[in-house]
């Protein structure tokens, strides 16, 4: 398993259960891959959706409250 260099540190402010994450480009492209978001299969599906979007096939909603309606 691959390790990853993150700062983890609670936020002081608030009483939540937030935390605040932080890792350079780097990293977050290593964490990416992992996921498998640079899977050529994902990137695909981003191309699709984009076309989709440019054709009036499908629009990006503002808010769920807008496709309730």
């Amino acid at each position: 398993m691959a390790s990853l260099p993150l700062t983890i540190t609670r936020t002081k402010t608030k009483p939540t259960r937030n935390v605040k994450l932080e890792f350079d480009a780097k990293t977050f492209e290593e964490l990416a891959r992992l996921l498998g978001y640079y899977s050529p299969k994902f990137l695909q599906s981003i191309e699709r959706a984009e076309r989709d979007i440019k054709t009036g096939r499908v629009y990006p909603a503002s808010s769920i409250h807008n496709l309730l309606k």
